[in-house]
């Protein structure tokens, strides 16, 4: 782990004092808070007694009274050599010297280590003693070391003990507190204030002030590593933990580290790790959704290859992305294909998904499954998002459901219908031979008002006898919105629709292109009983060789545009909004 040092906004690596000792008033003036200039210089005119003389305000010239506030600042350290000048006209011998007490805002702090860490003699630089000053002669060989930590005043004493007394120079200012920053969880995070610290470093930082600004930021390209928490150790308190940006509150010398980690399990086809980072991708969507769980992670990410179910894959609370590089650095769904073979089985969207459900970049694809309904995707009671994704149905003698969307029965009430969204698919349903057999690319079901847009839904055949075939199929009081979709209903040899909606129920239908396949009776829209289009507009209809719009409950066909407008669009002339036939 990397170390270095920062300092405040005040910090100078060398500050420098000049000193004026006078017989009856002691006083100073600073020539220079630069490095390298003069140096501290003490003139003796005689010394008859003992002193204990306040020395303030390193921050301009300044009497004895000066306010601590103008003392050293943060930051401020030094080696600071003083000059001892006698300007009297007797030798002035120096027998001891000793640096004692340690005053931190008006409270004493006892033991002599805790005094050294903020003035000290240097290691080795305690000058040999006795040490005589002739007359008009000076002695440079004293320095020390000053070096504020703690925010508040600090004050020590400088004793000389010499042949005609004793006198004591009181060094005072401002400290700073040190501060730690840790940058810990790999290198995908950093803080970027007060100071940059970068994954695997420490860095003590010298604050201005009892409060530091912290900020920290992930740092992996895709952004799949976050700040877990800040973790204070110390004298140190943190406003907020789990914010990317908070206040950390020093009343003393402590730390602060940055944790990150990935909300994130990742899977790599054919790996055997955790799946807790992105080294360690563990090697099936199966094997990713307990350490989810486990781990309360919010989502799984999916390297690209081919992953075989081998029982149907419920999804908990969380994502499920594909489209990833092997190294997890890049993400691109078209290139890096995630494919799902689903065989006989379905990957499920249940209610302990809730609205926490995202699914985005596979390819599904179910299998054939003779005698049995097959279904590529259920969401049952939840609301996910489903967005950016190939699901194709697989082939099946009975029925063929690439989307099952349907409510659990403890939702039956308007006020719980559930509400996914479902964008920018390519979705396909499979085809059926059996007799009566269906197939769907959307099926809703039971007080479901999910949100279809901007998708590519294409119905299968249905070659048995009585064999139908929808794009979307509605019922039982569900309510979607359909806008801007293009949607086959496929070849059902007894019935054909785009849309079919029956049994109660709301639906907004606006902006699609509607059409079927070869079928003998198709339409562009069914009513069921009870079924209502709240609106009608903006569509294209057309290869609806029986109506475009067929109503079951009163036995009527809209079998021309015209006929459509007057019915859903009465009295509208704007083209923009007008429902019309042509082919795309």
């Amino acid at each position: 782990m990397a170390e270095k040092q920062g300092y405040g906004a005040h910090g100078t690596l060398q500050s420098s004092v000049v000193f004026y000792f006078a017989a009856v008033i002691l006083s100073w003036v600073l020539l220079s808070c630069q490095p390298n200039l003069a140096v501290p210089l003490l003139s003796f005119q005689g010394i008859e007694q003992s002193r204990d003389d306040m020395i303030g305000g390193f921050t301009g010239t300044a009497s004895l009274d000066t306010d601590p506030e103008g003392s050293t600042l943060v930051g401020d350290r030094s080696k600071t050599n003083i000059v001892l000048q006698n300007i009297g006209t007797e030798d002035i011998v120096i027998t001891d010297i000793a640096l004692y007490r340690h005053v931190y805002s008006g409270g004493e702090i006892s033991g002599t280590e805790d005094f050294q860490t903020i003035f000290g003699f240097p290691p080795g630089l305690k000058p040999d003693l006795p040490v005589s000053i002739p007359s008009g002669g000076e002695f440079d060989g004293l320095f020390l070391y000053f070096e504020p930590v703690i925010a508040g005043y600090e004050s020590g004493v400088l004793v000389l003990d010499t042949n005609s007394g004793q006198v004591s120079l009181r060094i005072a200012g401002y400290g700073a507190w040190e501060l730690t920053l840790i940058v810990a969880g790999g290198a995908n995070g950093k803080i970027v204030e007060p100071i940059e610290v970068l994954a695997g470093e420490t860095i003590v930082y010298r604050a201005t002030s009892t409060e530091v600004a912290l900020k920290a930021t992930g740092d992996h390209p895709l952004g799949l590593y976050e700040l877990q928490q800040w973790t204070p150790g110390g004298s140190v308190s943190i406003a907020d933990v789990n914010a990317e940006e908070t206040v950390a509150t020093l009343t003393g010398p402590g730390s602060v580290q940055a944790v990150y980690s990935s909300p994130y399990v990742f899977v790599l086809d054919g790996a055997a790790g955790d799946g807790l980072t992105d080294s360690t991708p563990c090697g099936s969507i199966e094997t990713a959704i307990p350490i989810l769980i486990a781990n309360s992670r919010k989502g799984i990410v999916v390297a690209a290859g081919t992953y075989t179910a081998s029982a149907d894959i419920s999804m908990a609370a969380g994502s499920l992305k594909g489209g990833y590089s092997s190294d997890f650095t890049a993400r691109d769904i078209t290139a890096n294909l995630t494919i799902i073979d689903l065989g006989a089985y379905t990957l499920i969207f249940d209610e302990t998904t809730g609205e926490a459900g995202f699914l985005e970049g596979f390819t599904l694809n179910g299998g054939d499954n003779a005698g049995e309904s097959t279904t590529a995707l259920r969401i049952y009671g939840s609301s996910p998002v489903i967005t950016d994704n190939i699901i194709n149905a697989g082939n099946d003698s009975l029925r063929s459901t690439a989307i099952h969307i349907i409510n659990e029965p403890e939702n039956d009430l308007l006020d719980d219908a559930i509400t996914p969204d479902i964008g920018n698919n390519t979705i396909t349903a499979g085809n059926t031979t059996a007799a009566g057999g269906t197939s769907y690319g959307i099926y809703i079901d039971w007080y479901a008002n999910p949100a279809i847009s901007d998708n590519v839904i294409t119905a299968g055949s249905s070659s048995g006898s009585s064999g139908k075939s929808y794009g979307i199929y509605s019922v039982n009081q569900s309510s979607p919105v359909v806008r801007n979709n293009f949607i086959n209903g496929g070849g059902g040899t007894a019935e054909a629709s785009a849309l079919y909606f029956g049994y109660g129920g709301y639906p907004e239908i606006e902006d699609n292109t509607l059409f079927n396949g070869n079928a003998s009776n198709t339409y562009g829209l069914i009513l069921w009983t009870f079924a209502r289009i709240e609106t009608l507009s903006g569509n294209n209809l057309y290869d609806c060789d029986t109506a475009f719009v067929y109503n079951y409950f009163d036995n009527t066909y809209l079998t021309t545009i015209d006929e459509v407008n007057d019915e859903y669009l009465p009295g509208e002339t704007d083209p923009a909004v007008l429902n019309r036939s042509a082919p795309p």
